[in-house]
């Protein structure tokens, strides 16, 4: 059990104790995500205890540091996941079809018993991942890569304190807006068949999406699925501020994708290619870019 929220966490092992006494419990908490991930890395791969599952709580950080614990490193066993979606933002959440309002995500006694249930069932849902590499190395993503105007927007809102969740990244719009520019794309695209087409572009936006789901709740890749073996990459070409500023609303409910600006592309792998950029995965840094995206079919079971 790992958590960034401690006081909700020692509610819901207490809970999850009382469901299932035979099962031992460990809560880790850490002062960074870096070191929380390398403890539990450390703690997995420890053959002499067998894990039943790694159960996270949190929002899409903490399913960032579940995701890369288990696929992304040498964990001898397929150990599955739990998530127990008490952040701000929980887009992977959303993408799974399982959002609940704040008030059932609250309730650590029915997420508990949810947990304990899929336990004793072995009720899992298998999920693609995003292997991302570039010079500065390699991370799991399980949600969207973004390396467009949707990177500057999340790096701005991840600056702020206020306000939460979707909120955040509608300020860190406005406050980025007039600086926004489209960016060029050397973009090389390896479909299902393994073709491979190379070309370059200019583009608004260009993500390769696992989930559908990115800051917060806007559905900016509609058609993506988390187990369908493929990834797809959206990308939407210039428009001027007035036209942007008109579909960007859009985006929250995946309208966007009918316009003529917007194209996606079903694709295995895609190297991404633009000067002065950094990549975001899961709402989270990665590194500049140029970044190589890579799926990773069935890469993680999900406790459902």
């Amino acid at each position: 059990m790992a958590s960034n929220r401690p006081r909700l966490a020692s509610t819901f092992v207490e809970h999850l104790r009382r469901e299932i006494p035979s099962v031992p419990v460990l809560l880790m908490t850490a002062p960074s995500a870096t070191e929380l991930e390398a403890a539990l890395t450390q703690e997995l791969a420890d053959t002499s205890t067998p894990v039943a599952a790694l159960v996270v709580l949190g929002g899409d950080g903490m399913v960032h540091i579940g995701a890369n614990v288990l696929a992304g490193t040498e964990v001898p066993a397929p150990v599955p996941l739990g998530i127990v979606p008490v952040g701000s933002g929980n887009d992977f959440v959303r993408s799974l079809g399982t959002r609940q309002s704040r008030r059932q995500r609250r309730d650590m006694a029915a997420a508990a018993a949810k947990l304990a249930n899929s336990l004793r069932t072995g009720s899992l849902r298998e999920v693609d991942a995003m292997q991302v590499s570039g010079a500065w190395g390699s991370r799991i993503v399980m949600g969207i890569v973004s390396v467009g105007v949707d990177a500057i927007v999340n790096q701005r809102a991840n600056a702020l304190r206020f306000p939460p969740g979707q909120a955040k990244y509608v300020v860190g719009l406005a406050r980025e807006f007039r600086s926004l520019k489209p960016r060029t794309y050397r973009i090389e695209a390896t479909d299902a068949a393994g073709s491979v087409t190379q070309w370059s572009t200019t583009a608004w936006l260009a993500s390769v999406a696992n989930g559908q789901y990115l800051g917060g709740g806007m559905r900016i890749i509609p058609d993506a699925l988390l187990d369908d073996g493929l990834l797809d990459l959206g990308i939407i070409r210039p428009l001027n501020l007035r036209e942007f500023a008109t579909l960007f609303p859009r985006i929250f409910s995946g309208r966007h994708a009918s316009h003529d600006a917007m194209t996606n592309q079903r694709v295995t792998q895609v190297p991404l290619e633009t000067a002065d950029m950094t990549a975001f995965g899961d709402g989270e840094a990665l590194g500049p870019a140029p970044v190589s995206v890579t799926v990773i079919p069935r890469a993680i079971s999900l406790l459902v």
